[in-house]
């Protein structure tokens, strides 16, 4: 029997502080697991305790320093200087890494470099203080420095022992490390050995062309799955992960324990809980893999500690005297696994299912093996510098010094300076990680020894259940209670050593790629044990959190999450909805608030508002079994009833429409209602909504309106986005009320014949939603009191509500400056802190939302050389990189082109690649084709062409398509028939864009052509992977989604591709005889479309058109838009008129950039050479590079002349005023606020006017008409603003000196007082227009929410 004491740990720690260990040790009856129990304590304390008083308050000296070094080092403002337009953008450290890896721009680059450089500044001189506080306590210890006191808790052996096997590693890397910076200077150029170029050259391509096969969304299903088939199990433990990088997150991945595991005497197993964090950023390149990775890594942190079967809990913690290299070689053990092609072929792959290609994972092999060593040197370096680091003298060891000696060891060791400086890695920082490294080093060669190990016991790893049982026995569940070198060399047979991993550094590629190769072919062939669909028992628990926010609880969600696929509703059977009413939440959505609320329901109407896509765990019991479902939870159908409606006719009861019966007449109502799917009668009806709004909210006399949109008179059914946040917080609703504006029918009664909402009805998703909405407004009500308060001048109350509710009415910089502009009239301090806000880069958001000045300028052909006729119905595209426009065929009146060129927009010269691609083997003469071109091969594709009706019957109706290579100058045809590879028939006037990252074209609209003229096709939406030659339907014309917003094909549109959010912009077009003015977002990674607008030209948008032409620049977040054909709004009259439009993608609005209305020839001939004259089948194309857009031909449209086409070209540039401009204009304005005071006290005027002729002139654009006539206008103050009004001297207690000098004290009357506080008010709420939203007071005034209604 054991000591039942042992896990009592009250009774254990009150008898250690009267006893020693030893002395318990010498307790009779104690068996083996008690003795081992109490040394582990032994151990345990010896790691720990310092019973020297002085060395105690060393120890409390340094947790304060650590504590302020880590809170400052948080606080580090880090990013990057974008050199386009010189705007900074912040970035974490892993989110300059990765721009290192993976920005094309080497001045993104090398100023992502600098800012991990400027860390090591910035710590160095609170560090320097904290080493030599280290090593003062380590050697009041006993011991030679602090690595040694470190190395020697953790490994049981010191520093002397350490070293000479790191340096033997060193010394034998050494030639394969010079082998291979050799190999990549001479591959990549001398270039490629900056530290900001290195991981680019050698990783950058290719994580780009990988991350398809990594989705981030999968990441936890496949980590599960591939652990699984290992038969590694958690034994009940609970795991919180939190996977996506954000601002002041720790920057590494980690995993701890604030539960370990441990055989309790009494209370039997006790199993683990661990958290655990990475720092994916969704959405960019190389996320994905960057999750899974950690979940291997940390998740075989978590599953050795949670397997670690000990008599105490001290056996499976993870700081000392566990050993580090015995808990880091179980994690790195496991993520090796994702750099086999055996697991590979069996697991990385994309969304819909297509594995990896074996040539992806060959030109890795053949791209990276050679630099593997990086890894090593990359490892060796932290411990030699560490080591050094405390072997430096103190009175030698400085902030330079420091520095000096990190990049030193840099070369010495990595042979140059490192892409991630020593001293922005953050584990030397703190005591719970200095002197830690070396473990890594030490896992690493047991990784590959134990790898080694395994291939030759069992000839293979991924997926063998006998692996994860051999790591669990041998490794995990002895603990710390023997030491990580017995245990490696129980495991292999062999005492460790780094001969294994030399071996693999040292293997020619060419057998890694042979025996890969086999590996893969195998994996392809058996492919995963468990599949994307298949439950995996795992024995755990999953909560998913980012930061504070719980977004998953695999115990909560079991039954919502039980076989319910991801891209499938999870609806009940139909059930009814209804009518001329407000519809109320039916089933209880939320858990009661409080007794007011305990019988209130509420229904989140968001489709967006789920679980983020990770696999989500559950729990299919409530005990032992955890299991992984294999999709997520999503928009699910709602149930709901009809509360209230206005009168109806009898027959046509509101709650016919819960029904859905399109064929019975009886199944609508005359009315007063998430996504929502109206449906409609079988045919065409008069009484069909044209017009409607659609309204939410808690209560019936505060709903906001959520749409404005109105059916098409068909019987086709329709859905609708409804609008679910507010300044970003998602809003809940119990009613949703319909209120029709207009029937079809003039004079005829409203029907509504279904109603279908979609939402999220989950209760805890709906309790937080209604939490942080309830949170949300009663924190803007506050901020709007403060507001109220301080504007009227009711300092006392404003201060009192504040300390009361501890809210800030806004950002810190602003309080700052309403206090020396406003309060204290300092007009210096307020300058200052403007000029604080312009080295913020706090300007950048007024800038974008400023309007744009055109400013076009026609591109002569002087050279007089060759140039392309005139043309339109042709095409163009652009590789900005290296700044050549290509034009392809066109339509020049007469007949079609075959002609191909290129233009340079730097020496503005064309140049004829061909008169006739025909003869180069490319494609024939064609118009109202398509082209794209792909930057990263350097390929240019098109598709696609017209055919006029009466040459039908004697031409080749196929549909061809082609790619360019521009580096060999070659045509190759991809396929002369389209439609019998499975894509779309031969069509014109469609789009086509290129996602160039996953190599994916999409194709979309254009009508086909076929031999029967009078027949209108319209083609759908269609994806092509290019690598492998495969045609998919996403969205047919004809047959699209039920439940979904239909997305119905056109001709003439615009389709734009963004690659950071991945989404389609589809707007505009013709279809049948209608010109549009519509827009939609088509999500490619979820399938979804969404309405942005049924007619933005009632939304401030242009006209509804046809042929326009659009480009997009993601970076900013804007698309343009040129005018073609146009229908003028409420007419028939088609139109061609001159108007440039910018989208702004993140407010939704658009802005008129430029407009022309003149059509006369004789107006157009003057303005040849200064503006271009309207046009439609042009081309426009946009240089992001340059940030301009150049326009090439088109029809004019002259009626005098059918066959005119144009051949002029014009280059646009979009100017904003620069965030310079706005720091002068935000001066001018504190200026003359300044000014304007001093008229009021400088009695002669001479002060005044010299302050005007030299401080406020100096920040004035003079060449600025409006700003010049200002200035001008403030003489009139000089002899206007004197005192009106009579009566008693005010002190000025609030307001303080007007500025250093002056002060309107004397003899200012109250009146006066209050008008210098309004001005200057007015002059603070001027200057916040320049500052982010985010950091301003609210917008909106107490006042404005009361109105004129009696009460």
């Amino acid at each position: 029997m054991r000591c039942r004491w042992l896990d009592d740990f009250d009774v254990l720690m009150e008898l250690i502080k009267s006893c020693q260990v030893q002395e318990l040790l010498r307790l009779p009856d104690l068996n083996d697991e008690d003795k081992k129990t109490l040394r582990i304590f032994e151990r345990t304390f010896k790691c720990y305790i310092i019973t020297d008083p002085e060395g105690v308050k060393m120890r409390q000296e340094l947790n304060h320093l650590e504590a302020k070094l880590a809170e400052n080092r948080r606080a580090m403002k880090l990013g990057y200087t974008d050199p386009i337009t010189g705007e900074f953008v912040a970035a974490s450290t892993v989110q300059l890494r990765s721009k290192m890896r993976t920005s094309e721009s080497e001045e993104i680059r090398k100023s992502c470099f600098e800012a991990m450089r400027s860390i090591g500044p910035f710590v160095a001189p609170e560090f320097v203080e904290i080493c030599k506080l280290r090593n003062k306590l380590a050697r009041s210890l006993g011991f030679d420095c602090y690595y040694d006191m470190k190395v020697t808790a953790a490994e049981g052996f010191g520093k002397r022992t350490l070293f000479p096997i790191l340096e033997k590693l060193v010394e034998r890397s050494k030639n394969i490390r010079d082998k291979a910076l050799s190999t990549l200077a001479k591959e990549k150029g001398e270039l490629a050995l900056k530290p900001w170029n290195m991981g680019y050259f050698m990783s950058g391509d290719l994580s780009a062309l990988q991350d398809p096969y990594f989705p981030f969304e999968t990441a936890v299903n496949v980590w599960a799955r591939s652990f699984a088939a290992l038969g590694i199990e958690y034994s009940g433990a609970t795991m919180t992960l939190d996977l996506c990088d954000r601002p002041g997150k720790y920057s590494n991945g980690f995993c701890h324990w604030p539960q370990p595991a441990w055989i309790s005497q009494t209370r039997g197993w006790i199993p683990s809980q661990a958290n655990f964090t990475s720092l994916a950023t969704p959405g960019q390149i190389g996320s994905g893999r960057t999750a899974l990775v950690t979940l291997m890594h940390e998740g075989g942190h978590a599953a050795h500690f949670a397997n670690v079967k000990q008599p105490s809990p001290l056996f499976s913690q993870e700081r000392a005297p566990t050993s580090i290299p015995y808990a880091e070689n179980q994690s790195m053990f496991l993520d090796s696994l994702v750099q086999d092609a055996a697991w590979l072929g069996r697991y990385a792959r994309s969304n819909t299912g297509e594995v990896i290609p074996w040539e992806l994972i060959e030109k890795e092999i053949r791209s990276l093996h050679a630099y593997k060593v990086f890894a090593l040197t990359s490892m060796l370096v932290v411990p030699i510098f560490e080591r050094r680091l405390y072997e430096m003298p103190d009175d030698k060891l400085t902030a330079a010094s420091m520095i000096q000696l990190a990049d030193e060891v840099e070369l010495e060791v990595q042979g140059v300076l490192s892409g991630r400086p020593l001293l922005s890695v953050p584990h030397p920082l703190t005591d719970e990680s200095a002197a830690y490294y070396h473990g890594y080093v030490l896992a690493d060669m047991a990784v590959h020894q134990t790898r080694q190990h395994f291939l030759k016991k069992y000839g293979r790893i991924v997926d063998n259940p006998q692996v994860g049982e051999d790591l669990k026995t041998v490794y995990w569940e002895p603990g710390n209670s023997r030491m990580f070198l017995d245990l490696v060399q129980e495991m292999t047979g062999k005492p460790l050593s780094g001969d294994a991993w030399i071996d693999m550094l040292e293997e020619d590629v060419e057998n890694v790629v042979r025996r890969e190769k086999v590996a893969y072919e195998e994996a392809i062939k058996s492919g995963p044990k468990y599949g994307p669909k298949d439950s995996v028992d795992l024995n755990m628990r999953v909560v998913l959190v980012h930061g504070d926010e719980v977004i998953a609880d695999s115990e909560k969600l079991e039954e919502f999450l039980e076989d319910k696929p991801s891209n499938t509703p999870m609806s009940s059977e139909t059930d009814d909805h209804s009518a001329d009413m407000i519809v109320d939440s039916e089933q209880p959505l939320a858990r009661p608030l409080g007794p007011k609320s305990s019988s209130t329901n509420y229904a989140a109407i968001s489709s967006n508002f789920d679980v983020p896509n990770y696999n989500i765990p559950q729990s299919k019991q409530a005990h032992d079994t955890k299991k992984f479902p294999t999709q997520t939870p999503v928009s699910q159908k709602l149930n709901y009833g009809v509360f209230a409606w206005s009168s109806h006719s009898a027959g046509y009861h509101p709650r016919h429409v819960l029904v859905n019966k399109p064929t019975d007449q009886s199944s609508r109502s005359q009315l007063f209602v998430k996504t929502i799917t109206f449906g409609k009668y079988h045919k065409v009806h008069v009484c069909n909504l044209k017009e409607f709004k659609v309204y939410g909210g808690l209560t019936l006399n505060n709903m906001t309106e959520l749409l404005h949109s109105g059916l098409r008179n068909d019987s086709e059914p329709e859905t609708f986005s409804l609008k679910h946040k507010v300044n970003d917080v998602v809003f809940p609703c119990q009613y949703i009320k319909i209120a029709p504006n207009l029937a079809w029918g003039p004079n005829f009664n409203f029907s509504i014949w279904y109603i279908e909402l979609w939402g999220s009805g989950q209760p805890e998703y709906v309790d937080k939603v209604y939490r942080n909405f309830v949170t949300y407004r009663e924190n803007e009500v506050v901020r709007l009191c403060l507001k109220h308060f301080r504007q009227r001048n009711y300092l006392d109350a404003f201060e009192c509500l504040q300390n009361r509710t501890q809210l800030e009415l806004e950002d810190p910089l602003l309080t700052s400056l309403h206090q020396s502009l406003v309060i204290t009239g300092d007009f210096e301090a307020s300058e200052k802190i403007i000029e604080t806000a312009y080295s913020r880069n706090l300007f950048v958001e007024y800038v974008r939302d400023t309007c744009y000045k055109p400013e076009w300028r026609f591109i002569p052909n002087e050279s007089h050389s060759e140039k392309p006729c005139m043309r339109g119905g042709h095409q163009m595209c652009i590789d900005s990189e290296e700044g050549n426009i290509y034009l392809f065929g066109g339509w020049d009146g007469q007949k079609d082109l075959s002609d191909f060129w290129s233009f340079n927009v730097i020496s503005k010269q064309w140049t004829c690649i061909s008169m006739d691609t025909r003869r180069n083997g490319g494609p024939g003469p064609r118009s109202c084709h398509k082209i794209c071109i792909d930057p990263s091969t350097k390929s240019i594709f098109t598709m696609g062409r017209y055919v006029d009706p009466d040459n039908r019957p004697n031409v080749n109706l196929d549909g061809d398509f082609w790619r360019y290579d521009i580096t060999g100058d070659r045509w190759i045809k991809i396929s002369s028939s389209t439609a019998l590879d499975g894509g779309p028939q031969l069509i014109f006037d469609h789009q086509m864009i290129i996602d160039s990252q996953t190599q994916t074209l999409y194709v979309f609209g254009g009508r086909t052509i076929t031999p029967d003229t009078a027949t209108f096709v319209f083609s759908g939406l269609y994806r092509y992977r290019i690598r492998t030659n495969e045609w998919t339907l996403l969205r047919s014309d004809t047959v699209q989604p039920t439940s979904a917003i239909q997305l119905k094909s056109r001709i003439g549109h615009s389709m734009l591709f963004n690659p950071i959010t991945r989404e389609l912009y589809i707007f505009a077009g013709q279809r049948n005889k209608d010109y549009l003015s519509d827009f939609y977002i088509y999500e490619i990674d979820t399938d979804i479309v969404h309405e942005v607008s049924r007619d933005y030209s009632k939304q401030g948008g242009p006209d509804a058109g046809f042929t326009q032409r659009a480009t997009i620049d993601p970076e900013i977040g804007e698309f343009y838009v040129l005018s073609g054909l146009q229908k003028e709004r409420n007419t028939t009259h088609e139109s061609v008129k001159n108007s440039f439009w910018c989208y702004s993608i993140k407010r939704g609005k658009w802005t008129r950039v430029y407009h022309n209305e003149n059509t006369g020839a004789e107006y157009w001939a003057k303005m040849k050479d200064k503006e271009p004259c309207p046009r439609f089948a042009h081309q426009l194309v946009y240089d992001h590079v340059r940030k301009c857009q150049y326009l090439f031909g088109g029809n004019p449209g002259d009626s005098t002349n059918l066959n005119l086409r144009l051949d002029d070209l014009w280059e646009l540039r979009l100017i904003r005023p620069s965030a310079e401009a706005i720091l002068r204009r935000a001066k001018f304005r504190i200026r003359r606020q300044q000014f304007r005071e001093m008229c009021l006290t400088d009695s002669t005027g001479a002060r005044a006017l010299e302050f005007l002729q030299t401080k406020v002139h100096a920040v004035i654009d003079h060449s600025d008409e409006v700003e010049s006539k200002q200035f001008r206008n403030l003489t009139q103050f000089l002899f206007k603003w004197s005192r009106p009004f009579a009566g008693s001297a005010l002190e000025f207690e609030n307001f303080g000196n007007v500025s250093n000098q002056d002060s309107p004290s004397a003899g200012a009357t109250d009146e006066e007082t209050a008008n210098i506080f309004q001005t200057r008010s007015e002059v603070y709420e001027l200057l916040l227009d320049y500052f982010p939203t985010s950091m301003r007071e609210p917008k909106g005034n107490l006042v404005d929410m009361v109105d004129a209604t009696p009460f």
